[in-house]
């Protein structure tokens, strides 16, 4: 029998078990005293036995006939114990066979019971099918992964691990491991830069907290940084910025990134952005109560996959791809698809000006305040000629100030939009169930959105 002790992968004392009936099956030639000094011998080399009262162990005489009988009752007494153990083990783990150890004790990984997803709050709204699909799970560190504490993270809400965090984003990088960052609220104070690393969290129990918005971002760099299964939070953001750093997540002069399974909860900028990079995938996100656009793509980024995402209260458009006449490079080449954009604060659900060759495949747009999908240039805030953008199958529905798709450049086409239906299943669309969502007014509620710098996207690096 192969028994795990609750909290870790430790094989339970059957040895002891084995060693109290081995002394208690006394040969036929063996008279009292034999017994006695068998009980003797395991009193003294047996680890456990301080566990247990000394009456048992009595040494001599009758004494020691009855430390034979108690030594059997106690050998009964701890092979149920064990049994009791299994049982409690594999109820925890999920049955026979399934992976041991109890997470929120100290467990193993692998297996694990699920995070849980961002909390309810006054004025939430729910997820439409929620509980269709597991929460992120707490998987426990991955595989040949360095952990953040042995780095100095403390995680507990108060400290600034700013220096920390750093610290271990940089080993990362110098031992080519994953690095793990387990449960806690990790506060800093600046940006943090993952360079050519990877990141992974324990689902919505690990929080990486921005308490300086205008430099919250954690930026992602180099070849192949990735960043999941956490949460992001803001220090409330009074205002909107344009400025790259107050991003949530920036992907900034990278190639081959990965953002996915992040719950990402305000920003005073963008909930992710993309500055000059290629081949990036943004996948399986919830973005909510942004101040600026949810997901924005800008500066020259091309070859990117936006997919499975979902964007809440945006304080601006949700998803976002325009290249500007001031910059370098033109973006291109970018797919949006099977996103989900619901009740934008301000602007429009998906948004292409001055990009060109992108696909917007199978979304759902609800709530826009203005066009549910633009494909078209913007000449008021300055971009470049879109072209050659095939915006097909999309729902757009609850937009009643504005056309559901407007697109007139050329190149490229619009077919198969619907103008109604429902929300689809939110769960389904990210792999994870999103729970409740909160409103962006529970967490922020100084910022209007449509102000601030960078409303009309206009100058410098904007958002």
């Amino acid at each position: 029998m192969s028994v795990r002790s609750v909290g870790n992968n430790n094989a339970a004392p059957l040895s002891f078990v084995q060693e109290i009936t081995k002394a208690t099956e006394t040969p036929a030639t063996s008279g009292p005293s034999a017994a006695t000094g068998g009980a003797r011998a395991l009193q003294e080399s047996n680890p456990y036995q301080s566990m247990f009262g000394q009456d048992s162990f009595e040494s001599s005489g009758t004494g020691g006939m009855e430390a034979i009988g108690g030594l059997q009752d106690l050998a009964t007494q701890v092979t149920q114990l064990v049994d009791a153990m299994t049982q409690l083990t594999n109820l925890l783990s999920g049955g026979e066979g399934g992976v041991g150890g109890v997470p929120e004790l100290g467990g193993a990984t692998g297996g694990a019971p699920a995070a849980a997803g961002p909390q309810a709050s006054a004025g939430s709204t729910s997820s439409p099918g929620a509980g269709a699909a597991g929460k992120k799970g707490e998987v426990g560190p991955p595989p040949g992964s360095i952990n953040a504490k042995d780095y100095g993270v403390v995680g507990d809400g108060k400290t600034d691990d700013q220096a920390a965090l750093q610290k271990a984003f940089d080993a990362a990088k110098a031992t080519g491991k994953p690095l793990y960052l387990g449960p806690g609220t990790y506060n800093h104070s600046g940006v943090l830069t993952l360079d050519g690393a990877s990141l992974v969290g324990n689902g919505d129990k690990t929080v990486l907290k921005a308490t300086n918005p205008d430099q919250g971002a954690i930026k992602l760099t180099g070849d192949g940084a990735s960043i999941s299964n956490m949460k992001t939070e803001f220090a409330s953001a009074p205002s909107r910025s344009s400025m790259p750093d107050a991003a949530a997540v920036l992907v900034q002069n990278a190639s081959g990134a990965s953002v996915s399974n992040m719950t990402i909860q305000g920003a005073a900028s963008n909930g992710v952005r993309l500055d000059n990079s290629t081949g990036a995938t943004v996948s399986n996100n919830l973005v909510v109560g942004t101040n600026a656009d949810g997901i924005a793509l800008m500066n020259g980024s091309s070859s990117n996959t936006v997919k499975n995402n979902v964007v809440s209260q945006a304080g601006d458009d949700s998803y976002s791809d325009n290249s500007y006449n001031g910059d370098a490079k033109q973006d291109g080449g970018n797919t949006f698809e099977n996103n989900v954009s619901m009740d934008n604060a301000y602007g429009r659900g998906i948004v292409l000006a001055g990009s060109k060759n992108d696909k917007v495949i199978g979304n759902t747009v609800s709530g826009s305040k203005w066009i549910g999908i633009s494909g078209d240039s913007d000449p008021n805030s300055g971009t470049m000629a879109s072209s050659g953008h095939d915006i097909k199958g999309n729902t757009v529905i609850n937009n009643p100030n504005g056309p559901a798709v407007q697109y007139s450049m050329a190149g490229g086409g619009v077919d198969g939009t619907k103008t109604s239906g429902s929300l689809p299943d939110l769960a389904s669309v990210l792999g994870w169930d999103p729970g409740a969502i909160p409103a962006r007014t529970s967490f922020n509620p100084v910022y209007q959105p449509g102000t601030g710098s960078g409303a009309n996207n206009s100058g410098g690096n904007r958002s």
